[in-house]
């Protein structure tokens, strides 16, 4: 059946060229008739929905081959066609209807899309006049644009090439004064250094390509020789500064090593220099082989000793070119801490010629910009970055810096040589005070609390108190004892204290005031172990005179009397440490206890006496009348008794011991108990 939609004439075709097809959505590939959705739904495509057949024609995912396999299945193949082919008629009826109601309509948007297509046209026509005048107007501003950029790039390269003109004639001019300032007898170095420091920042600012200039690298050579040669000369001036105490040379070298931007490079410099040197005067102060020769061989440089001739070895000249080796060594270090306070108070007072800071300002500004950038930058601009906080004005910490450090390194070294010989170990340790009196001596001042040598302070204590210990032990060993055992006990505390006190160290000190204590305890105890105590009969009997152990006993207390009655009138005199005296002072209390144990027995034996003579009493016959012969009255017996007894106990037992207050107190006891 042909298709009247195409076919056909309508009304329609007689006002445009566009057939009434194009008006309506035909899908080819299903081969659905789809109407337009502004028209609404008619009562046909109603029917066709309700229709089992036509509803498949009116899904979205109508397929064709379907459709047709299920007609084929149900061999009812001439029936659908029929059916379609009225469906199909039924269909273009309506879409004649359709179109015949909205033929004006129709028309309209038609007349409309071709006005439409006009409007198009002639803007395409002025929108693409418009883009010629614009390619022909950026093509103008090309070109303007071009010269301008030349222009601009040749006035670029000429000012540079005349800056850089400037700067060869500044560099030329500044190399002719200072050959003029080299050719003077007196060279000014601050002069040069500052003209030395214009140079490099001429070359800074300038860049590399001055560098290719030929007339201008005799100037740059010329300028790096003279900078290294003004630097050995500063260098130079600065150590003689150091040694002489020269101020004023100082503040040169200073300015002129600020002016060329290594000031903090050439003091960590002069630091290190002065710490290498004294560790080597410290390895060779302390070198076995170099100290067991002697003053010929040192002299005459020999490394090996001479045939027949014994070393020295640990013998009495060993010690001594050791002690005079360290004795040399402290007095170096103390020349140089002294020299080092001297540059530190010269860089806190004077100041830049420039920034008006002065020269600890600079290295503290400049290590603290060095520990925030992790890199030094010296140069002279350092007015800007300058704060008034006290930290700053107080210096820049060389002096204690430069200690703490010594300090590690002569501990470390002192350890190592004792470690490695045998006898500095035992001159060390034997004569630790000593070594501690040379760095009190020789480095006056110093906070001596930075060396670490508590190995050997630890070794000295415990000589010292096995000295003491020994000696006490030695003690009241005799029978009976000896005065002269004491007195040596109290001649090596003395000598104890007194070398340790000469010493000035507060800490060891107070260790061998601990130690005295120590001995003092010790020394008491030995006394009440040599006393013969109360489980004795002999030690308490008071019937008879005295024997030989009570008087024993009695020169026992005695001597322990003197030696505290020495020891404290030593500690009186004594001008230290308040802390070390009443320790030693303390223990002396221990003396008087020891006293008190011993002797509690003798006097409560005598106290037991004199209450067996009092209770003698009850036996008295009161009821006699007194005689008239004209004498006087007798007293009673056991007054008489009581007397007598009292008299041999002072003449017998009382002399024995020391009159001291804690026998006085044991006396006062029994009687009082009585």
């Amino acid at each position: 059946m042909a298709n009247p939609l195409v076919t056909d004439k309508t009304p329609m075709d007689s006002g445009s060229d566009t057939p009434i097809a194009n008006i309506l959505s035909y899908s080819a590939s299903s081969g659905t008739l789809m109407l337009p959705d502004v028209y609404g739904e008619s009562v046909v495509i109603e029917q066709l929905r309700s229709d089992t057949l036509y509803r498949h024609f009116l899904d979205d995912d109508f397929d064709a081959k379907s459709v047709a396999a299920k007609a084929v299945e149900n061999l009812a193949i001439t029936d659908h066609l029929a059916k379609i082919s009225a469906g199909i008629s039924l269909v273009e009826r309506e879409i004649r209807h359709e179109v015949g109601d909205k033929y004006d309509e129709l028309l309209s948007h038609a007349t409309d899309i071709e006005g439409l297509e006009k409007s198009l046209q002639d803007t395409f026509s002025s929108v693409k006049a418009l883009k010629v005048v614009g390619d022909r107007v950026q093509s103008r501003m090309s070109e303007c644009y071009e010269k301008v950029e030349q222009h601009t790039l040749m006035l670029a390269r000429l000012h540079d090439t005349c800056e850089l003109a400037r700067s060869v004639a500044r560099l030329a001019g500044v190399c002719r004064q200072l050959r003029q300032n080299n050719s003077k007898q007196t060279k000014d170095m601050m002069k040069s250094s500052q003209l030395i420091s214009e140079v490099y920042y001429l070359l800074a600012n300038v860049g590399e390509g001055i560098h290719s200039i030929n007339a201008v690298r005799p100037h740059l050579t010329f300028v790096s020789e003279f900078r290294v040669d003004l630097v050995r000369q500063c260098q130079a001036l600065l150590e003689t500064s150091l040694e002489s105490q020269n101020f004023a040379q100082m503040t040169i070298a200073l300015q002129s090593f600020h002016n060329m931007g290594i000031l903090l490079q050439q003091l960590d410099a002069l630091l290190t220099a002065c710490k290498e040197r004294l560790t080597k005067a410290t390895k060779e102060a302390l070198d076995v082989h170099r100290l067991s020769q002697s003053p010929e061989q040192a002299t005459s440089g020999g490394n090996r000793s001479l045939p027949g001739r014994a070393s020295l070895g640990g013998g009495a000249a060993f010690r001594g070119n050791l002690w005079a080796s360290i004795e040399s060594l402290l007095g170096s270090v103390g020349t140089q801490l002294t020299q080092v306070v001297g540059f530190e108070a010269v860089m806190a007072k004077r100041k830049d010629t420039n920034s008006h800071n002065t020269f600890a300002q600079i290295i503290q500004q400049q290590r603290k910009r060095k520990s925030v950038n992790g890199d030094a930058s010296d140069n002279n601009d350092d007015a800007d970055v300058f704060n008034n906080d006290d930290s700053v004005k107080s210096g820049c910490g060389l002096v204690e810096s430069l200690w703490l450090e010594l300090a590690l390194m002569l501990s470390r070294e002192l350890i190592a040589a004792s470690a490695q010989s045998t006898f500095v170990r035992q001159a060390f340790e034997g004569e630790y005070p000593k070594l501690i009196k040379m760095f009190t001596t020789k480095l006056e001042g110093v906070d001596l609390t930075k060396l670490n040598l508590e190995s050997l302070e630890t070794a000295y204590v415990s000589r010292s108190l096995s000295r003491l210990l020994d000696c006490a032990n030695l003690c009241l060993t005799n029978t009976p004892p000896l005065q002269d055992d004491v007195v040596a006990v109290v001649n090596v505390i003395m000598s104890e204290i007194r070398v340790t006190e000469s010493v000035g160290d507060v800490q060891l000190l107070r260790k061998v005031s601990r130690n005295v204590a120590q001995t003092v305890v010790q020394l008491a105890s030995r006394s009440e172990q040599t006393v013969i105590s109360a489980e004795v009969p002999e030690a308490i009997q008071v019937i008879g005179p005295a024997n030989l152990t009570q008087k024993n006993n009695g020169m026992a207390l005695q001597l322990l009397h003197i030696f505290s009655v020495q020891v404290s009138s030593f500690l009186a005199s004594l001008n230290c440490d308040a802390t070390a005296v009443s320790v030693m002072a303390s223990s002396l209390k221990q003396i008087d206890a020891t006293i008190s144990s011993c002797l509690s027995p003798l006097f409560g034996a005598v106290g037991g006496a004199i209450e067996a003579i009092l209770l003698t009493m009850h036996e008295e016959k009161y009821d006699q009348p007194a005689t008239s012969s004209g004498k006087e009255v007798q007293c009673s017996l056991y007054m008489r008794e009581l007397n007598g007894f009292l008299q041999r106990v002072l003449t017998e037992y009382l002399t024995l011991f020391p009159p001291n207050a804690t026998v006085q107190g044991i006396v006062r006891e029994p009687c009082a108990t009585s």
